[in-house]
């Protein structure tokens, strides 16, 4: 009898934990869908266009970032730490540098079919699907770093096949610019796929390749957002001449376009600098755990960190919802200056509260100049020309990312590390 009776008490212990876990669960969902719905509002003033762009662009993010969970899952976190240095060199050299020199092929490519933007969208995260799954499949073989560029690219080719849209999107609402329109795309998407992460990292639990495979079930969802875009997204082919005529277009250049390239590189380079090089030290026990009263894991450190990234970029985007940005270069040079302090502070006394600070500034500058390089760069007529200036920054951008990033790979004690991240910015 006292078996019994025991056994019964913990099935009643175990049903309520569970109704309260799904009672939570749903209550959670609820808030988070009202969130969604308000930001959505808001950030779309009521346009049915630029509505279907968001939700569209809110897929997007949402896969990608349940991609990141998994690939990091994978390369990073399962391997000894030892040889995790070795293998995030290998995924930057295989996957992004391939990627950051193919981009800029990318335009005229998508230029050919100006007529079916909404179909080239569509392609572009089916194909997407269509490569996460393969990724679950093959996570541990040597397909996963070809399998990663291709993801790269058709995320790259869905981001230029996307640019022209967002102006097409917002033809009934004049009164918002088109970097203030893209901000809020971002911005929404970002806040999506922030929302999504919860889920990525319950599904990684078990094993890398379910935050895939979920992310396989977003990208086909994304697909069938893109073929319900209003036909208004794509290109007036009549308008634009043909793409031979317009293949020796230059692009107007100034003062002001260089040194925002310059400003928003040198920042981008220190944000690919830092995300590599406290990551790795993290796995090498060489930086500081202490937080407050608390003892982090190493699991916690590293989310500290990437949180604060994501949290100083998810800023920057909400700074630019409402922003009209009129002095670029005041506001990198302001940016860049804080990060150098920021940095300087955290190599004299390092702790994990000041690491996340320095991680939640760089995000911030970070994105602020990038917000300031699309309005510089928005100026020039023509959405082609403007999405090949906006794919080439990129490319310089990424380029920039995978310079920093290669400089964090090298084995430097965790404070001078930090020293020489003050001398970057």
């Amino acid at each position: 009898m006292p078996a019994i009776q025991t056994l019964g008490t913990i099935i009643r212990i175990v049903a309520r934990a569970t109704r309260a876990t799904v009672v939570g669960a749903v209550l959670v969902v609820r808030f988070a869908g009202r969130g969604v719905l308000a930001a959505r509002q808001r950030g779309t003033a009521g346009e049915p266009g630029l509505a279907r762009l968001f939700d569209l662009h809110a897929a997007s993010c949402a896969g990608d970032a349940l991609v990141v969970i998994g690939l990091a899952g994978a390369v990073f976190f399962t391997v000894p730490a030892g040889t995790a240095r070795g293998q995030s060199a290998l995924y930057l050299l295989v996957t992004v540098l391939p990627f950051a020199l193919m981009a800029p092929a990318l335009v005229p490519l998508l230029d050919r079919f100006r007529s079916g933007r909404r179909y080239a969208l569509a392609a572009t995260m089916a194909g997407r699907a269509l490569v996460a799954y393969l990724i679950a499949e093959h996570l541990g073989g040597v397909a996963l770093y070809p399998a990663a560029l291709s993801m790269l690219v058709l995320s790259r080719a869905y981001g230029v096949a996307r640019g022209p849209a967002v102006p097409r999107g917002t033809a009934t609402a004049p009164e918002t610019d088109l970097a203030r329109a893209g901000a809020r795309v971002s911005f929404f998407g970002m806040f999506v796929g922030a929302l999504l992460v919860p889920v990525g990292l319950a599904a990684a639990l078990f094993a890398p390749a379910w935050a895939l495979r979920a992310s396989t079930v977003v990208f086909v969802v994304g697909t069938v957002l893109a073929l319900r875009l209003p036909p208004r997204a794509d290109p007036d082919p009549s308008a634009l001449p043909p793409y031979p005529l317009r293949r020796g277009g230059r692009l107007r250049t100034s003062r002001v376009i260089v040194s925002t390239l310059v400003s928003g590189t040198a920042l981008r380079m220190l944000y690919g600098f830092l995300i590599v090089h406290l990551a790795l030290a993290i796995r090498a026990d060489q930086f500081p755990d202490q937080l407050l009263r608390w003892r982090l894991t190493q699991a916690a450190a590293l989310g500290l960190v990437v949180g604060a990234f994501a949290t100083g970029s998810f800023l920057a985007m909400a700074v630019g919802t409402t922003l009209r940005i009129r002095r670029p270069a005041l506001i990198q040079a302001t940016g860049t200056t804080v990060v150098a302090l920021a940095a300087l502070g955290v190599a004299l006394r390092p702790s994990p509260l000041a690491g996340a600070l320095l991680c939640l500034v760089t995000g911030l500058a970070s994105g602020l100049a990038r917000l300031s390089a699309d309005a510089v760069l928005a100026a020039p007529a023509g959405e082609f020309r403007r999405a090949g200036a906006l794919t080439h920054a990129e490319t310089l951008l990424t380029l920039a990312w995978l310079s920093g990033a290669a400089l964090g790979l090298i084995p430097v004690a965790g404070r001078w590390g930090l020293a020489a991240a003050a001398g970057l910015a």
